[in-house]
């Protein structure tokens, strides 16, 4: 085969993928005017039927646009302080002077709560129902009798 041959057969072959195109776009709308005569007849609306044509929102997830918002993780506050350094329970775990307070790479809280290692900032901003899930009743005899 030639050049020219191919180039030809190419062009052809061009002509082909777009006749098929537009066939398709043909019985496409073939489909839809047909479907409104149905629609119309019964007394309803294409967006009668499906109501994620109307709410954008759901047509963007059933198109598969809709990208669920991210939101920013906040800083937290350290929760433990030991010699003046605050720490936070995974920097707290691997430390050397905390060592005495992890069993079985968990931070033992009963003795945590015991010696009061807890920062004051962190200790100031929990509720009361949380104090009291490690034990502590008085939040400020707590804070006096550890200085927090």
């Amino acid at each position: 085969m030639s050049v020219a041959q191919l180039e030809r057969l190419a062009k052809i072959t061009k002509y082909d993928a777009e006749v098929e195109r537009i066939k398709i776009e043909l019985r496409k709308r073939e489909a839809i005017v047909s479907i409104n005569d149905i629609l119309e007849k019964f007394g309803f609306n294409i967006e009668d039927l499906y109501e994620e044509l109307v709410d954008p929102k759901i047509r963007e997830i059933i198109e598969g646009r809709y990208e669920k918002p991210t939101k920013q993780r906040e800083e937290s506050i350290p929760r433990y302080r030991l010699n003046g350094k605050n720490y936070d329970g995974r920097q707290a775990r691997r430390a050397k002077e905390f060592s005495r307070y992890v069993k079985d790479g968990r931070i033992d809280v009963a003795l945590v709560v015991k010696e009061g290692a807890f920062n004051p900032e962190w200790f100031n901003k929990q509720k009361e129902r949380v104090l009291f899930s490690m034990g502590i009743n008085d939040r400020e005899a707590y804070k006096l009798k550890h200085g927090l």
